[in-house]
């Protein structure tokens, strides 16, 4: 097991900060990670005395912060800055039981039942074979009763599961399927972080599944059930859930391939080649808004996995069947975004959020729309496509891709990929290239300005006179306040309205 010098010298520190002869050791997650050769991105430290005078004393030390983290075990959290900018995170939390061997007997896996003691760090603390499941690449809970004591356990267990690519051991999946009806016993805050937490690792859609295989969407996402029993006609290849989840492993697909380094990109994918030469260019700018927090920590990359899951949850209820026996479901979308908001306020989301979640599924369908009607998006489209999304707009064009590629699967051509390509590159060129001249034009003119030209009174002709400039400034009609007059006194004409200017 072998440490970086940034890991040694916090480390140290910690060791220099304890008073004399309290016991310390390194537990868990990092020691599971340096065994497996992962990046850190905190550590966890088990005393037998006082978690806060250590902690303070380790945090002025270090020149960071430190708070009351869990007050039920007494967990206090320092936050160091590293040289790279990020920022660490050093938990201590006061020893549960007699002696090490009895804290780590009553952690949740066996690989995160291990300890190093400070100062002897070429000793492992294995009391239940967590090495051994290392190895196997296998996870195992501690006992029998680990899932009970903490129902969040199976949730977080499905996660590592799938994050590591490991296998749950047989009697630990019997006790999560027994345990995990439990769930909505844990607090909606605790629930919300473990999701985002699969949200942001890889393999999203293959956390999804095991979870639905152990009982799990129906605790946590039962508005999606109905999906199961939504089938789909052609272009569609899947009923609507397996679709939905396949539109979720299609997202993380096309953002493997445009956030990722460019050599090699798309080798041996047609499909995802050709998402890599219209997008590839907004690669580091895509990268950087799905690393966006409208509520820190949770990022704008985990809300479009969210937004993608449910883009078609209202499917259910507006299912039809025409003349053809096709099935149809018209203005679903305006269906599925009332679904996502009840489960974000379920799960103690801010506002922020779940208005950004509303407008990506609400929208989903808008550039489907676009595609099948024009060959070239014109500006007025544009600005009214983010007037419509504003910040949420990048995030649509991502989850209307991963949603067609789901549709259509290997029958998809290049004429109909190529077609709705064109127009998120050009929505992407005017959100990050010229968002004065499409997105969000200044304003020439205000309501004050209008009502004193033309002894206008305040109501909605204000709005429309104003929205119907800015819209010929998109289109570049309108360039100068006396333009954006002319225009209005124009349409007052048209409506046999006198204007008195």
């Amino acid at each position: 097991m072998t440490f970086s010098k940034v890991h040694l010298d916090l480390i140290e520190t910690v060791r220099q900060n304890l008073p004399a002869g309290m016991p310390c050791w390194l537990v868990g997650g990092a020691v599971r990670d340096m065994l497996l050769e992962r990046p850190l991105r905190d550590m966890d430290f088990v005393l037998t005395g006082s978690p806060r005078q250590v902690a303070r004393a380790v945090a002025h030390a270090l020149d960071g912060v430190t708070f009351l983290l869990d007050p039920d075990r007494e967990t206090h959290r320092v936050i160091r800055k590293l040289p790279d900018g990020s920022e660490f995170y050093l938990d201590f939390i006061q020893q549960n039981g007699n002696n090490i061997q009895a804290d780590l007997a009553s952690r949740d896996f066996t690989i995160n039942a291990l300890a190093v003691e400070l100062g002897v760090l070429d000793k492992l603390v294995d009391p239940l074979g967590g090495l051994a499941d290392l190895r196997a690449k296998r996870l195992r809970a501690c006992s029998s009763g680990a899932m009970l004591a903490d129902p969040l356990r199976c949730l977080r267990g499905i996660r590592q599961a799938n994050t590591l690519g490991f296998t749950l051991e047989k009697d630990t999946i019997g006790w999560i399927k027994e345990v995990i009806p439990h769930l909505n016993s844990c607090s909606p805050e605790r629930i919300r972080d473990e999701l985002f937490r699969i949200f942001e690792d890889a393999h999203p859609e293959r956390a999804l599944r095991v979870l639905d295989v152990l009982g799990g969407m129906e605790i946590l996402f039962p508005e999606l059930l109905p999906l199961k029993e939504t089938p789909q006609t052609a272009p569609h290849q899947m009923n609507a859930w397996d679709h939905s989840l396949a539109a979720v492993s299609s997202l993380e697909e096309i953002l493997s391939i445009l956030t990722c380094l460019p050599d090699g990109e798309g080798k041996g994918n047609w499909m995802m080649g050709m998402v890599s030469l219209h997008l590839g260019l907004y690669r580091e700018r895509i990268r950087n808004y799905l690393a966006e927090c409208p509520t820190p920590p949770r990022t704008q990359r985990a809300l479009l996995f969210l937004a993608t899951l449910y883009h078609d949850a209202g499917k259910p209820e507006t299912a039809t069947t025409g003349e053809d026996k096709r099935r149809h479901f018209y203005r679903h979308e305006h269906a599925s975004s009332p679904l996502v908001v009840q489960r974000s306020l379920s799960l103690c989301m801010s506002n922020s959020e779940i208005n950004w979640l509303e407008r990506a599924v609400r929208q989903h369908m808008r550039i489907h729309h676009l595609a099948n009607q024009i060959d070239e998006i014109s500006p007025r489209a544009i600005y009214r496509f983010y007037k419509s999304t504003t910040d949420a707009g990048v995030a649509v064009c991502l989850l209307s891709l991963a949603d067609m590629l789901a549709t259509y699967g290997t029958t998809i051509t290049r004429e109909v990929l190529e077609g709705e390509l064109v127009i998120c590159q050009r929505l992407l060129e005017a959100w990050w290239e010229y968002p004065g001249e499409m997105v969000n034009p200044p304003r020439l003119l205000t309501g004050n300005d209008l009502m004193e030209a033309f002894k206008l009174t305040p109501g909605p002709q204000l709005g429309e006179l104003l929205e119907c400039i800015r819209v010929a400034q998109v289109e570049g009609k309108v360039k100068t306040r006396e333009d954006g007059l002319a225009l209005a006194r124009q349409r007052l004409n048209d409506q046999g309205h006198s204007p008195d200017a």
